[in-house]
């Protein structure tokens, strides 16, 4: 994400980051640590479920007034608190991505998540993120998971749906454990033997951004 500039040239309290699928909200943290004071707001959309443990990893890492987790009983509180509220990092439940509509988003990230949904379920973020979004999508994911997902497709044809993207290469390094690398050669070995392509492919980094 440094090296594609989506951190730069970031004005005082302008920056809103839109993160699906934020897991504990280990992300989240590291990317408003970098962010610093351009950050206005973060939103994590999740299952209502992962939100408890998100909002607890925050809370307990930038204070408990600085997240803000979505109020099943006052729901216009979410949408108070995204156009006007202190708190850096809303949490709102997959159910309630419309709350979301209507905030220009700077960056959304996913990662290795839109690969474990049904392609209508990310067809409706990628719809959502298109529609709102200034700067760019990060999507770390693999784009078929066939043996795992087969309701996914391919998620580059969703991403041509909606926007226009590029791959970001990520050569191997020393730093890539030695049993990712031999898991990698043993899946080459078995494409070659068996004379067809897996079912599943390896991660893509891909920045999308609106045409």
């Amino acid at each position: 994400m440094y090296r594609e500039g989506l951190f730069d040239n970031a004005a005082p309290a302008s920056k809103t980051v839109l993160e699906i699928g934020g897991g504990y909200g280990g992300l989240a943290h590291q990317v408003a640590h970098c962010l610093g004071d351009s950050l206005d707001r973060y939103v994590i959309v999740d299952l209502p479920e992962v939100l408890l443990f998100s909002a607890s990893y925050l809370s307990i890492h930038n204070g408990p007034e600085n997240v803000f987790l979505y109020d099943p009983t006052n729901p216009s509180s979410t949408v108070d608190q995204l156009q006007t509220g202190p708190a850096r990092f809303t949490l709102v439940p997959n159910f309630r991505l419309d709350l979301v509509g209507g905030f220009p988003i700077d960056l959304a990230l996913n990662i290795a998540s839109f690969q474990e949904m049904t392609a209508v379920q990310v067809d409706n973020y990628l719809s959502t993120i298109s529609s709102n979004l200034e700067g760019a999508l990060v999507s770390f994911n693999r784009p078929t998971n066939g043996e795992a997902n087969a309701e996914l497709g391919d998620l580059r044809d969703l991403f041509d749906r909606h926007f226009q993207w590029q791959t970001v290469e990520m050569p191997l390094t020393p730093t890539v454990s030695a049993r990712v690398r031999a898991n990698r050669a043993a899946r080459a070995l078995a494409r070659r033997l068996l004379g067809r392509p897996t079912l599943y492919s390896e991660y893509e980094l891909v920045v999308a951004r609106n045409s």
